[in-house]
């Protein structure tokens, strides 16, 4: 997993993101790229909150090996919205 500081720009590396997980703190992304499927948490609305090194690891980009593998995981996930029809191929 790849932690990186809150401002990150992750649209520029994964351009297409579906929203999986929303909530008031941040939200994960699904996201295919060409490193694979991958889940990308934002949390960076903590970040006013927080002592700026507290605020490093606010995004996290996990990549899976396959696309499956990602939803299999996002499924678990509290609060999961669901890929269902924002899915590929769905």
């Amino acid at each position: 997993m790849e932690r990186h500081p809150a401002g990150y720009d992750y649209r520029a590396r994964f351009p297409r993101l579906r929203e999986v997980v929303g909530a008031e703190g941040g939200v994960v992304y699904a996201a295919d790229g060409p490193e694979g499927a991958a889940l990308v948490a934002d949390e960076s609305a903590l970040a006013e909150l927080l002592p700026g090194e507290d605020s490093a690891g606010l995004v996290t980009v996990r990549i899976f090996a396959t696309a499956a593998a990602r939803d299999a995981h996002a499924a678990g996930l509290p609060g999961r919205a669901g890929l269902g029809a924002h899915a590929p191929g769905a």
